[in-house]
């Protein structure tokens, strides 16, 4: 293995006191599950507010905990290479500790979504019983190199193939109109590219929830308006336009344009998004364990010729996604928008 460790003097492959070597045991001398928080003398306390000393939260977790394990094993590669990436793809685990090593508490989080339920009873269990010897469930080289995340992948128990929700369920732009000072948005989400009726709620008898209906703390699927100054790209100013469903289950958004921030910026543009993430099975506006990671799309209208112009990007979404896999960000605090894997989304704050 190469040496591409942060710490480029710490050996890569160790010797224990037994004369076994042992793949980044260095590391857990000072990365471990035992360390309550960082040491200040070596200034490193700032870096996650005296956040435990594991190795996913020094090491594996970026962007202040942004990254909700388990993430795809194909972004090992950006560190990590050669035998001691394949140990950790195929080893075989017995102990449920074991795997918190790496991941928060999975059965609490997610157990109840499982093809199989887990209570807290399989805590205590053998998970090599079911997961390598009797092919009750996924093995763990599967599970690792799907991305096995709620959030991210539908795990179909049928063909036992993990899909991402982002190819599953989608947001679609259908057209944009200006006229008289209003814009108007229609849009729609698409389930295995069939249209899903709005309407229907997960809390009633659908498997979908787009919490399109109540909007106050931004985590149903929204439309989101940036006005475009002075003939840029930039996002000036931003906000939210109302939304109505349709009878055919499809979304009207409209939004009065600002005349004093179309005048004051020189806006001959804007930036159109939907945003939001929606749930399945549960509750889109309230329910965080339910919700899928949907991709949002954008894009810009010109209020002059009113048509669709280029975004202007620099970065691929593939580029971010080599990383960040379908991440979902602001999904807590102040700005609960629930953005997720369009580099231009983030666009209308940043």
């Amino acid at each position: 293995m190469e040496n591409i460790l942060k710490h480029g003097y710490i050996s890569t492959r160790p010797i224990d006191q037994s004369g076994v070597e042992r793949p980044f045991f260095n590391c857990v001398v000072c990365h471990n599950n035992g360390r309550d928080s960082h040491g200040t003398a070596d200034g490193l306390d700032y870096i996650h507010e005296g956040g435990t000393a594991t190795l996913r939260n020094t090491v594996h977790a970026s962007h202040n905990l942004s990254f909700d394990y388990p993430q795809s094993m194909s972004n090992c590669v950006t560190c990590h290479t050669g035998d001691q990436l394949d140990h950790v793809v195929s080893i075989a685990f017995e102990d449920y500790d074991t795997c918190q090593t790496c991941h928060e508490d999975l059965i609490t989080k997610y157990g109840e979504h499982f093809p199989l339920p887990h209570d807290e009873s399989y805590k205590t269990r053998n998970c090599n019983y079911c997961h390598e010897e009797e092919n009750i469930g996924p093995k763990y080289a599967e599970i690792h190199n799907g991305g096995y995340s709620f959030s991210k992948y539908y795990y179909n128990p049928t063909t036992k193939t993990a899909v991402k929700w982002s190819d599953k369920v989608k947001y679609q732009i259908d057209n944009i109109t200006y006229d008289s000072g209003l814009l108007t948005v229609n849009w729609r989400a698409l389930v295995d590219s069939q249209t899903y009726d709005l309407k229907n709620k997960n809390y009633t008898n659908a498997d979908f929830d787009f919490g399109t209906d109540n909007l106050t703390d931004q985590k149903g699927a929204y439309v989101l308006v940036g006005y475009l100054g002075f003939g840029s790209k930039d996002v000036v100013a931003y906000t939210r336009a109302s939304t109505s469903i349709n009878s055919d289950g499809t979304a009207t958004s409209t939004l009065t344009l600002n005349n004093t921030t179309l005048t004051d910026y020189d806006v001959k543009a804007v930036k159109v998004g939907i945003l939001g993430v929606a749930a399945y099975k549960g509750n889109a506006t309230f329910d965080d364990s339910r919700h899928i990671a949907v991709t949002n799309i954008t894009k810009n209208f010109n209020l002059e010729t009113k048509k669709e112009e280029g975004l202007g990007l620099t970065v691929s979404k593939e580029k971010c996604d080599s990383c960040h896999n379908e991440l979902i960000i602001h999904d807590s605090g102040l700005y609960r928008h629930d953005a997720v894997a369009n580099p231009d989304a983030c666009m209308f704050c940043h």
